[in-house]
This record gives structure tokens, C-alpha cells and sequence, in this order.
């Protein structure tokens, strides 16, 4: 079903409502530009599709059909005190995150957030990384690590910095 701009005017219809409906942002975007200057707006006439699920997006193109009870116990899985050490944890800063089995990865020092309940042990002295220069032969990452510039040519490159 579709319905123009103009139509969902006069329905009442806000721009959220359109989000909540599974439309894009540009349409909801647009319309809320033609909310603002129904008059003045050359976009009556656009359409917007009114998606049921698992439908989304500006012609209802696109479908995730996700079974919800599988994505629930996959997220228990995951967090379960089994798989909690599975993961790298970084030892040589003594950092409380609010329990024994939950340890600090290095990945997550110095990556703007602090993790660690004890003044945040884990951003202390940054600012030494952000400074930091590196060697000509060497790329530096966004968190300010200095990576051989031959690693950025292999196809495990994104693997090296891990900060974006």
C-alpha cells in the first residue's frame, strides 16, 4: 500500500511515525522537509510505502526474516560463563569491571571508553599514544599504535589497527 505526502498530511502522519513504519531515514527525511512547507513543496505527490514486516525500506524492497527465539539464545550463549573465557584478557592492569570472570581485552585500552569501575585505569595516559609519532616505514592507527606499513598491503590489514 502507498499513500502520497500529501495524503499523509492530511492524515496527520509525523515524520516519526514513518520511521516506526520500517520506511528509510531519506524518506522520512523528505517528508518531514514537506511537513515543514506543505505548501511551498514541490513533494505532494511523493510516495511512501507503507511496509508490513518482515518488509522495509522506501518500496518496501528489502527482508530480514530473523527467528527471534534463535537470536535470544544466541545472546545467552554468548554470554555464558563458559564462553567468557574464550576471549583474550589483558592482565597487566588491574582493572574491576564489576566482576571476577569479566576481564579487560586490549582492544578496549585506550579506545575512548572507559571500562574499568576503578577510575578508569584503562584511558590513563592516552594522551601519550595520541602524540606518538611514528617511523616512515610505519602506519599509525587512529588509537595511536604504530603498525609496519607492510601490514596494510596483506589482506589481514583491518586485523592489525582495530580501532576504525
Amino acid at each position: 500500500q502507498y499513500l502520497t505526502f500529501n495524503e499523509l498530511y492530511h492524515q496527520n502522519v509525523t515524520s516519526d511515525e514513518i520511521l516506526r513504519w520500517s520506511s528509510s531515514i531519506d524518506v522520512a527525511e523528505q517528508y518531514q522537509y514537506y511537513l515543514d512547507r506543505p505548501f511551498q513543496s514541490n513533494l505532494s505527490n511523493e510516495t511512501f510505502f507503507n511496509c508490513t514486516r518482515p518488509w522495509f525500506g522506501s518500496r518496501c524492497q528489502y527482508s530480514l526474516e530473523l527467528n527471534e527465539d534463535v537470536l535470544v539464545r544466541n545472546s545467552f550463549e554468548m554470554t555464558s560463563p563458559d564462553n567468557m573465557f574464550q576471549q583474550t584478557c589483558y592482565i597487566l592492569l588491574e582493572c574491576d569491571r564489576g566482576g571476577p570472570s569479566i576481564c579487560l581485552d586490549w582492544r578496549e585500552i585506550c579506545d575512548g571508553r572507559m571500562d574499568c569501575l576503578n577510575d578508569g585505569i584503562d584511558e590513563t595516559g592516552c594522551f601519550n599514544l595520541e602524540i606518538n609519532e611514528c617511523n616512515d616505514n610505519e602506519y599509525r592507527c587512529h588509537n595511536g599504535l604504530c603498525i609496519p606499513k607492510i601490514f596494510l598491503e596483506m589482506e589481514f590489514a583491518d586485523a592489525q589497527c582495530f580501532d576504525g
